[in-house]
């Protein structure tokens, strides 16, 4: 499992033309999202490894939310008429933002750092003081059969979201991003860990859990990027000099950006809805594992 997860992020850090674009940047980010969801799943971690984890996907995520947010609120706003000075002000600082989040990703993935993360991960994963450690709670799991330790895991993940998620429009942005997290987490090792129930009905099964649960977390996930979205709105309005001309531009960016955070706003009900729907329909999934 984690040999594949390792090829498809060496293969993203290799210099071939056309990496370096915002498919390549979102590419390159889940397959370290597999590589840290991989190390949640083998406990105990090392804190080294899961902390330049969480270092290149911090380097590659802003790429990926500028990209979605210039598609997914800039462009229809654009598209509506009359936009005014504002739009286009904004788009073009938008344009460089993004110029300058992929020239970030790209040295963050050429980097020594990365590579050398790569090959420590790999290291840690085949021989890392996990596979060593005396305490009796590691051992446990060191002695497990995988298709033990693969039923717990994703047991445990299960019902944390299903008991999350049952309060789904009680929750405030912040809880509805850990769900998001989780829902990922339980994905991805949905998929890591399905070649270990090989049997018709529990492959049947985990395709639909997957499907269901990417439902879920594709909801989810438009929630998050809302809230994103108008941060990176009021983000927007820093920066235009002083004097005449850049009290000017402010108030036409500020203008501009109430559009933007409007049309974001207009979206929360709806997608909310749809959150609940997935949810439902999630929750009514049987376990493949089982």
């Amino acid at each position: 499992m984690h040999t594949a997860t390792h090829r498809q992020s060496t293969d993203h850090a290799e210099r071939r033309p056309g990496w370096h674009t915002p498919d390549a940047s979102r590419a390159q980010t889940l397959a370290c999202s597999n590589l840290l969801v991989f190390g949640h799943a083998s406990r105990p971690q090392t804190e080294t490894v899961k902390s330049e984890l969480k270092w290149i996907a911090g380097e590659l995520g802003p790429a990926r939310e500028l990209e979605v947010f210039s598609k997914r609120v800039v462009k229809p706003v654009l598209a509506g008429k009359p936009n005014g000075a504002g739009i286009a002000i904004l788009s073009r600082d938008l344009r460089q933002r993004r110029e300058d989040a992929i020239v970030r990703a790209h040295a963050a993935v050429e980097s020594a750092r990365f590579r050398k993360l790569v090959i420590d991960t790999a290291a840690w994963i085949e021989a890392g003081d996990w596979t060593k450690n005396p305490d009796i709670s590691a051992c446990t799991f060191r002695e497990q059969s995988i298709v033990d330790a693969a039923a717990e895991e994703l047991r445990r993940r299960w019902k944390k979201i299903l008991k999350r998620g049952r309060r789904l429009d009680e929750l405030d942005a912040q809880r509805r991003h850990r769900l998001r997290i989780q829902g990922k987490k339980l994905r991805y090792a949905a998929e890591f860990f399905a070649s270990a129930f090989p049997q018709k009905k529990s492959v049947l099964r985990q395709r639909k859990f997957v499907a269901s649960l990417e439902r879920l977390q594709d909801a989810l996930g438009d929630l998050n990027d809302i809230v994103v979205h108008e941060k990176l709105s009021e983000r927007f309005l820093e920066g235009n000099g002083e004097g005449e001309k850049g009290r000017v531009g402010r108030a036409k960016k500020a203008f501009a950006a109430g559009r933007l955070s409007g049309h974001e706003e207009a979206r929360i009900e709806p997608v909310l809805k749809e959150a609940k729907r997935a949810y439902k329909a999630f929750a009514k999934r049987k376990p493949f594992w089982t």
